[in-house]
């Protein structure tokens, strides 16, 4: 007697699975694992965390107008709300795995858009400049293409950081008020 072949299970749960347990540090080797999981379910690839400090805190698939992105959180210890993600101090990683084709000032122009939308008047004014930085430097990108890692690192010695392809784009962006701001793209009151 022939059995129904299992179903397989819908692509969310297998992916809040990749989230270690809180308190509980992935080993580096844990940290790829979860990253090759979460490749074979969004049907790309993350590219590795080279600091063995940094934990998965979270990932998701930007889906507003389809899918488009896996963005993967990397932070030094877990969190559980955005509060407390904001206030982690030491290095931070948000990897981004493209989906579909983008403009660079599509793409620029929506990191922007998110990060004024969340932020008050006073945080838009004392980021303006540096908001403008980071969208002309991806702004002046004319394609990105679909499999492209894009990763926003906060160094504490440096600042943001941004990675392209593997390769760094513009200088590095002070203040770490500026990084919660870009947290905030996806983890604010209007993602």
């Amino acid at each position: 007697m022939k059995t129904a072949p299992a179903q397989r299970q819908p692509v969310t749960r297998r992916y809040e699975n990749i989230t270690p347990e809180p308190g509980r540090r992935r080993s580096v080797g844990l940290q790829a694992r979860a990253q090759e999981s979460l490749g074979r379910i969004a049907g790309v690839g993350v590219d590795p965390v080279g600091n063995a400090d940094l934990v998965v805190n979270g990932a998701g698939v930007r889906s507003k107008f389809g899918k488009r992105y896996v963005m993967v959180l990397y932070l030094p210890a877990k969190a559980t709300d955005t509060k407390a993600v904001l206030a982690t101090q030491g290095p931070k990683r948000v990897a981004i795995s493209l989906i579909k084709d983008v403009s660079g000032s599509t793409f620029a122009g929506a990191v922007s858009g998110g990060i004024n939308d969340n932020s008050s008047d006073a945080e838009k004014a004392a980021l303006k400049d540096r908001i403008k930085q980071l969208s002309d430097t991806v702004a002046a990108i004319d394609e990105i293409k679909a499999g492209t890692s894009i990763v926003f690192d906060w160094i504490p010695e440096k600042g943001t950081v941004l990675t392209i392809g593997g390769q760094m784009k513009g200088k590095e962006i002070p203040g770490e008020d500026f990084y919660a701001g870009l947290l905030k793209v996806w983890l604010g009151e209007d993602p």
